[in-house]
């Protein structure tokens, strides 16, 4: 994308089998660029979706922008799905979004988040996280309208929240590039026209290790028990 605006066809990676996701998203990329008479020094920045998504999706698309952000230092910005619901159900803000992920320890937990209106655009109150049912009242009770999918409309409603079904993404590529890009602009920066310098300085302001995904939980590590 450059100024807000589509510059050509989408590219889309295979997605055939968990296997073949990070092996076709390189030549993917490449061929949007040639797609675009882009040269790799061109780019800007990188925008990647931090979930929540596929596990195997999210994990290949955040290292292999984090690799490409090391190499050419650009400033690497995730957004994840529930900024890009913000985006799209705008003008119903203040809301709360609630997605869920699953269990944890045989207990159920959201994605969850909440947002308003700032001054300069979209405010995450409550930045993306994951929460067990019973913590989503007391950490987005001051919001009433609850955007969600619509098997959990009788949880909303339990709660006290107005229930607000989610809409339809056809390419949530689009909008995460659209926030980021909006993020930027409020560094100062207006894409298109960054001296290699200031792609610099912006890779430190967004650095491509800050960049993680949004599960349900880390990593574990067991240890066996010592004899």
């Amino acid at each position: 994308m450059e100024d807000h605006q589509v510059v050509q066809a989408k590219s889309e990676a295979s997605t055939e089998s968990r296997q073949t996701i990070a092996s076709s998203l390189l030549p993917a990329i490449d061929q949007a660029l040639k797609a675009a008479g882009w040269q790799k020094m061109m780019i800007d920045a990188l925008v990647v979706g931090i979930g929540p998504g596929s596990f195997t999706g999210i994990r290949s698309g955040i290292v292999t922008a984090r690799t490409i952000g090391q190499a050419l230092q650009l400033p690497v910005i995730g957004v994840s799905k529930l900024d890009c619901i913000s985006r799209i159900l705008e003008k119903q803000l203040p809301a709360a979004v609630i997605l869920k992920a699953g269990t944890n320890r045989g207990i159920m937990h959201y994605f969850a988040a909440g947002y308003s209106h700032g001054e300069n655009g979209i405010r995450a109150e409550v930045e993306p996280c994951y929460l067990a049912a019973e913590r989503l009242s007391p950490v987005l009770g001051e919001f009433n309208n609850w955007f969600s999918e619509n098997d959990c409309r009788g949880l909303v409603e339990s709660l006290g929240g107005t229930f607000v079904a989610l809409p339809e993404i056809e390419n949530i590529a689009i909008i995460q590039a659209h926030i980021a890009q909006d993020r930027l602009s409020l560094s100062g920066s207006a894409l298109g026209s960054l001296s290699l310098e200031r792609r610099r300085e912006l890779s430190d302001e967004w650095p491509y290790a800050k960049v993680t995904p949004l599960y349900l939980r880390g990593p574990s590590i067991t240890l066996k028990a010592s004899k």
